[in-house]
């Protein structure tokens, strides 16, 4: 990273100067320090307005958005999903695909923490998510379809619709198992356990919550017990 601290600091070209930026936010994005890959983010999107070259201002709105969301500002998240979304012309559908899902996920997040469920909230969400769940479909690139199921799990679990929940919820797992992508594992054991719930089905729930424990937290005893008897959907963030 210091040679692209150097470059930040020494480059006369705006595009570099934007590489180097959001090549240093997502590095720090994977060592998990965040605040340091939002500094970094944000500089990219003040080099991205100098570059003539479509698509870059998109690029580092969408990390923003990611980087804000796993912090759990779902709601600023969303805002820099939608200016990337307002930058997408000549962007691949994927991209536009994941981007129109993380909307969605924080859209959705919105409305369920709302005192009272915003149902156009919701609805927008849904749409955005079976969006871009109907784009990964088409350009065939399967594995990136895990988290709009897993969403998709998460929103009908609380409009209470357990039959479409638990359908996406186990495609999320299936997908993620074959992937093996363990933060989607994690987070697909959890919602299936509460889907679980939402049925009277005790012991499925409590094979998905003792999975959970053994594979991810098999330092904290009686996991399983205390997820069967307390619901913390309203905290948990699936894009942590």
């Amino acid at each position: 990273m210091p040679e692209l601290r150097r470059i930040l600091l020494g480059s006369n070209h705006d595009h570099n100067r934007w590489l180097a930026s959001y090549t240093l936010a997502r590095a720090h994005e994977l060592e998990g320090q965040i605040r340091k890959a939002v500094f970094y983010a944000r500089l990219s999107h003040h080099h991205s307005a100098h570059v003539e070259r479509q698509g870059l201002t998109g690029l580092s709105h969408n990390l923003l958005g990611n980087l804000l969301v796993a912090e759990g500002h779902e709601a600023e998240a969303a805002a820099e999903y939608r200016m990337a979304l307002r930058h997408r012309k000549n962007s691949p559908p994927t991209w536009v695909a994941g981007a129109e899902g993380n909307l969605g996920y924080c859209l959705l997040v919105g409305a369920v923490r709302a005192r009272a469920l915003r149902r156009s909230r919701m609805r927008e969400g849904l749409r955005l998510i079976y969006r871009s769940l109907r784009t990964f479909r088409r350009e065939g690139v399967v594995q990136y379809s895990m988290l709009p199921h897993m969403d998709l799990c998460f929103a009908h679990l609380e409009l209470k619709r357990s039959a479409s929940a638990k359908r996406h919820g186990e495609r999320a797992l299936e997908l993620a198992r074959r992937y093996e992508d363990t933060v989607t594992i994690k987070n697909s054991l959890y919602l299936l356990g509460h889907v679980a719930l939402l049925e009277g089905d005790e012991q499925a729930a409590r094979r998905c919550f003792a999975e959970l424990e053994q594979r991810f937290y098999s330092h904290q005893a009686d996991l399983a017990d205390l997820l069967m008897s307390v619901d913390l959907r309203r905290v948990v963030n699936l894009r942590a």
